[in-house]
């Protein structure tokens, strides 16, 4: 459903892998990378989350690394 790094701009917005109702596909790897200006903060809010626990993830990083030292959140299944 989705592919590449997506980058994100805008001010406000809903992050999807493009799945809707369907389940999402095997070894789907989607990445986002929300910028915003110097001095600003972002709030991430997930609305609906549903992978197989303890084998599926959410990672959120800090930054373009994709490396433990910027892992600020990891979240699976519903939760």
């Amino acid at each position: 459903y989705c592919q590449g790094t997506i980058a994100l701009e805008s001010p406000e917005g809903i992050i999807s892998d493009g799945s809707a109702e369907n389940t999402y596909s095997p070894n789907c790897d989607c990445k986002w990378q929300i910028e915003v200006p110097e001095g600003k903060r972002i709030r991430l809010e997930t609305i609906e989350m549903d992978t197989e626990p303890n084998t599926d993830f959410l990672w959120v990083f800090d930054g373009t690394y994709t490396i433990p030292d910027f892992l600020m959140a990891k979240f699976s299944g519903t939760s």
